[in-house]
């Protein structure tokens, strides 16, 4: 068996590769949106959400993710996110590791000044009751621009 073959793949449950896609895309729905009250189905409960330097945030335990990401987004007018170039490897059928490239554009609402952002996010999703959720979302700012 070559290292390619110890990883399952799309073949072998391309149900779990949809679902984990469409996870990706509703939290940058969530974020566009606003749409909080979604946050508690797209994250377990212990799950933890970092963006260590320069942004430095952690939010451990969904309570703290309820809280701490709407707070962090209501600094701004508006804040826009696109999802693209998901990279899944299915370590088993309940667990997953998932890198997405993310860019996001917004605006302070205290100094006005625009925020252009390019990094990665670097997940690890697991399978809980039948349904997939983030259980680690650390996100590595590659380029920030405040404008």
């Amino acid at each position: 068996m070559s290292t390619t073959d110890s990883k399952l793949s799309i073949e072998n449950n391309p149900a779990a590769y949809i679902a984990i896609q469409q996870l990706v895309q509703r939290y940058t729905d969530v974020i566009n949106l606003r749409n909080w009250k979604e946050l508690s189905e797209i994250f377990g409960i212990d799950a933890v959400w970092k963006a260590p330097s320069p942004i430095n945030l952690q939010f451990a335990g969904l309570e703290a993710i309820l809280e701490g990401i709407p707070a962090s987004v209501a600094k701004t007018e508006y804040l826009i996110q696109f999802a693209t170039g998901v990279i899944i490897e299915l370590q088993s059928d309940t667990q997953a590791t998932v890198r997405s490239h993310l860019a996001e554009f917004g605006r302070f609402k205290d100094s006005g000044e625009k925020l252009e952002a390019v990094g990665i996010f670097r997940d690890i999703m697991v399978k809980q009751n039948g349904v997939w959720k983030f259980q680690e979302r650390v996100f590595e700012l590659r380029f920030p621009t405040r404008v």
